[in-house]
């Protein structure tokens, strides 16, 4: 028994591995469009309403993103549109200190489903654990009886 337990153990350990992606440029997801931060920059002037805000992050492993998303920007850096421009062209990224960077539409976001790959594995792992310490124990009340 305790050698089940510490083979599925080690299986566990050895087939998770660590990765991390670089990404090309910088990006910014706003209403399911994908705009590449540039580093030019937008006037106060030019800069209109707040329109969103980053609200998740990319995973660095598989890429996978959702939602208002950015691979460079810290959660909570707003999203402006720019005067006279369309949302579907480009939009102003706030770049701290009232600074603006323009991003420029480049393509829709994929939709992908987000299954946790990981959680999955996790659940099957304690299922499988819990079955053999129910067996184990079953086992021993039979050599009781």
């Amino acid at each position: 028994m305790k050698q089940m337990i510490l083979t599925m153990g080690m299986i566990l350990l050895l087939t998770t591995t660590a990765s991390a992606l670089s990404w090309a440029y910088a990006f910014v997801v706003y209403n399911g469009n994908v705009y590449e931060v540039t580093d030019e920059v937008v006037s106060v002037s030019e800069v209109d309403e707040q329109i969103g805000e980053v609200k998740s992050k990319p995973d660095d492993q598989t890429g996978d993103y959702y939602g208002d998303a950015s691979n460079f920007y810290e959660i909570g850096t707003k999203y402006y549109e720019i005067k006279g421009t369309s949302k579907k062209e480009a939009i102003a990224i706030e770049d701290g200190n009232h600074q603006f960077k323009k991003a420029e539409f480049r393509h829709e976001a994929p939709i992908k489903s987000r299954i946790p790959y990981r959680s999955i594995m996790y659940g099957v792992f304690v299922i499988i654990i819990i079955s053999f310490v129910y067996q184990w124990r079953r086992k021993i009340n039979a050599s009781k009886s």
